[in-house]
């Protein structure tokens, strides 16, 4: 499995601009993301399933609490101890995870 453990990095939209951890971890031989923000604001719940490995990505779906009924396409890259990616979530769009490195 690849990606295991805890990633931090950057987001920049226009409803929220700063650190974000992404924790992917491995529940059963399935993985599985949780999306921690560095902020003080309440954060939806957000839930993956679906999730593929092809190469040294991993992508997958989501929910989140906010939009019920509407998919999240979520989709991490990792080269070594840095991993770059992207949640595509509907009415807000595409959502950048830059500069993102291992912490834990």
């Amino acid at each position: 499995m690849i990606g295991i453990g805890k990633w931090a990095g950057r987001v920049d939209t226009i409803f929220f601009k700063g650190d974000v951890t992404i924790v992917i971890k491995d529940v059963d031989g399935q993985y599985d993301f949780d999306i921690e923000l560095n902020a003080n604001m309440d954060i939806p719940e957000f839930k993956f399933y679906d999730i593929v490995e092809e190469g040294n990505t991993l992508s997958g779906k989501g929910e989140v609490s906010l939009l019920p009924g509407k998919v999240i396409d979520a989709n991490l890259t990792f080269e070594g101890d840095t991993m770059q990616g992207f949640l595509k979530i509907p009415y807000v769009g595409k959502i950048k995870i830059k500069d993102a490195k291992k912490v834990g």
